[in-house]
């Protein structure tokens, strides 16, 4: 799920930027560089 996604990235070094919601109940997930 995202929270695991969040912190998974977080450990490599990203950041929760943004969701973007897609069509078909799908969303982009984008990260930052912290």
């Amino acid at each position: 799920d995202l929270a695991d996604l969040t912190n998974e990235a977080a450990a490599h070094g990203l950041d929760l930027d943004r969701t973007v919601t897609m069509p078909s109940n799908n969303f982009s997930v984008i990260f930052r560089k912290v």
